[in-house]
């Protein structure tokens, strides 16, 4: 028998590519470094920056609390697991078009945790007010405290955002609108 698994409001997951400082990975690993009863998984190419692992060897590599993944294949078992795991994907970044990372988290029903340079909209994501540890803690510390019932929703809700406006018959539509209101205003 299949058993469902709850996700632990009190594990999250970096999941990006490169650009471990301006994605604010410095930041979280400050935070959960200190804070022993949450998890982090931190699935992104930090291991290509070598200068970013010297700087933080300690953090990712001997704080048992965080897992370093590095760059993970989003159709892996390991990221179903980790996924089936993690109520939260935190990224702190300072410069984002639409984070891809985080619609990826978002299809896997883990809800957002960002700044607001990432590109979601309002509801879609719980908003990190400022991008510093202080800010971070206060949301992850609050955000592991939150009952299965309103982390089953807000998944559920981030899920339908996801076939709502980020699928490519969403984009589609999107560019169609823009074009035909765009061509309407011509003189």
């Amino acid at each position: 028998l299949h058993r469902l698994v709850a996700k632990s409001p009190s594990a999250f997951v970096f999941l990006t590519s490169s650009g471990q400082v301006y994605k604010g990975l410095d930041l979280v690993l400050e935070v959960f470094a200190r804070n022993p009863h949450l998890t982090l998984w931190v699935c992104s190419s930090f291991r290509r920056e070598l200068d970013f692992c010297v700087a933080y060897w300690r953090e990712l590599f001997f704080t048992k609390n965080i897992k370093p993944v590095g760059f993970i294949d989003i159709q892996s078992q390991q990221f179903a697991q980790i996924a089936t795991q993690c109520a939260y994907a935190i990224l702190p970044s300072c410069a984002e078009g639409i984070s891809g990372s985080l619609l990826t988290a978002m299809s896997a029903g883990i809800i957002p945790v960002a700044t607001s340079q990432c590109g979601l909209a309002p509801g879609e994501y719980v908003p990190l007010g400022e991008a510093t540890p202080e800010s971070i803690e206060r949301t992850v510390c609050e955000l592991s405290t939150k009952n299965i019932d309103w982390v089953t929703g807000f998944s559920m809700s981030v899920r339908m955002a996801i076939e709502q406006h980020y699928t490519a018959a969403a984009f589609t539509h999107s560019v169609q609108a823009a074009l035909s209101l765009t061509l309407a205003s011509e003189p």
